[in-house]
């Protein structure tokens, strides 16, 4: 073969692979956008599981709780009832009593009232036989004078008796007419006194009987809503469930897609890590060039910080991350922390002025954690959380799928395409360069070079 046709099927073949590594791109680019809007979906459908769970359960709740009020509302009928007839009971033994009790009382009044009659007819007899006696003792003379003394007394006694008794029988009908009166009042054959006490209970009673009836039909009326409630309810249920049941399977079909999809976008950035590889030029290769150059650079500062003694190898693998109080997103620290601000921040910043394409340059350990980020993704946080996820990007732990890789690249070179949240609703694909970072052999982390595809 000559050298012109070796060279002509050189060219040819680099420029198949450049072909194949802008196409690559491109399906790389546009499987990160379905993977994006995939995971969106996923987490929609998760979330709307999870909702029509709590509705499940919340209707549920309320299914259980009418028919707890429909079964108190049963009981409390019952028990208003129940206190009706007692109450309806009680006043009238409570009123017979009454009305025995008069009755007992007017009859002893009476018989009482006769006995002081009585007392008082035998008191004027006894004092008419006294005044009698004193006219036989004057006549008796001096004979009959102690007679006339006793006859006297005994007059005076008999006297005082019977006013005694006047006064007595006196009182005694008074009460017994009180009594005849309260019994009267009493009678429910008495049309002469219809505000009577068996009267009054009665009309009370009708009252009574009103209202109970009403907070009993009140109170079947909750109940009846309460069924009613609770059947509206169930059948609420049996659809929440049945949609529940659907979104749980769209959410398993939605997981599927998004496997993948993932894995189409693996296979797409492999493709790309593949021609790179081959030297063929591609609109990767500056920064592909570029991550490696910066993570030598990178680790060459921490081998002389070393040299130096200005860290130690524990301080500088330190995985230890201790959290910085009040910050959200959770911010951390370690001991190597200090040392990359003043290490990293001027490299890192020079890769942004290289190309506008660059979205950020920044080394990450092998756990994701992010400790010293470009300037402008490093203000102090405030009070608005979702600001700080957009500004304050320093002393974070990236575990997500591309931060998670980009930590753990032991390979020459990663590349990862992948849509990412710039707020507001708007997204932008990224590609990213990872190259490991090597100090004394040991792999400490990577560095992150994100830049604007050109398709």
């Amino acid at each position: 073969m000559s050298s012109n046709s070796q060279m002509s099927g050189d060219a040819q073949l680099q420029e198949t692979v450049a072909e194949t590594a802008v196409a690559a791109g491109v399906i790389g680019c546009e499987m990160a956008d379905i993977a994006g809007t995939i995971e969106d979906l996923r987490a929609l459908a998760h979330s709307q599981s999870q909702r029509f769970s709590n509705v499940g359960s919340d209707v549920g709740a309320i299914v259980m709780a009418n028919q707890q009020i429909r079964t108190g509302a049963q009981q409390a009928a019952a028990t208003a009832r129940g206190a009706r007839d007692r109450v309806e009971q009680s006043l009238n033994a409570a009123v017979a009593q009454i009305e025995a009790g008069l009755s007992s009382v007017s009859t002893a009044l009476g018989e009482a009232v006769e006995a002081t009659n009585h007392i008082a007819q035998i008191a004027l007899q006894t004092r008419m036989v006294a005044l009698n006696a004193s006219v036989q003792a004057a006549h008796a003379g001096a004979q009959g004078s102690s007679f006339a003394m006793v006859a006297s007394a005994v007059r005076d006694l008999a006297g005082q008796i019977q006013h005694s008794s006047k006064t007595i029988a006196a009182t005694l009908s008074d009460l017994s007419s009180t009594v005849r009166s309260v019994a009267s009042a009493g009678s429910d054959d008495s049309a002469a006194h219809p505000t009577g006490l068996r009267a009054s209970v009665a009309h009370a009673l009708g009252d009574f009987h009103v209202q109970f009836d009403d907070v009993a039909q009140r109170i079947e009326f909750l109940a009846s809503s309460a069924d009613q409630s609770a059947s509206e309810c169930a059948k609420v249920d049996s659809l929440v469930r049945s949609m529940a049941a659907e979104v749980t399977s769209i959410e398993k079909s939605i997981d599927g897609a998004a496997k993948k999809s993932q894995h189409l976008l693996s296979v797409a950035e492999r493709l790309i890590e593949v021609t790179a590889a081959s030297g063929a030029q591609t609109d990767d290769t500056p920064f592909i060039e570029c991550a490696l150059s910066v993570a030598a650079e990178l680790a060459e500062l921490l081998e002389q910080a070393l040299s130096r003694r200005e860290i130690s190898i524990e301080a500088l693998f330190d995985d230890r991350y201790t959290p910085v109080a009040n910050t959200d997103p959770l911010q951390h620290l370690t001991r190597f922390v200090t040392l990359t601000d003043r290490l990293f921040t001027p490299i890192q910043e020079s890769v942004l002025e290289w190309s506008d394409r660059v979205t950020f340059c920044a080394a990450v350990d092998r756990n994701g954690f992010l400790p010293t980020h470009n300037r402008k993704y490093s203000k102090p946080q405030t009070a608005d959380a979702a600001w700080n996820v957009a500004n304050c990007r320093n002393r974070r732990i990236f575990n997500d799928r591309t931060g998670t890789a980009a930590g753990r690249n032991t390979k020459p070179f990663l590349v990862q395409t992948y849509r990412r949240d710039m707020g507001g609703g708007n997204f932008a694909i990224l590609k990213e360069v990872d190259a490991p970072i090597l100090v004394r052999r040991r792999h400490w982390g990577n560095l992150r070079l994100a830049f604007r595809p050109s398709v």
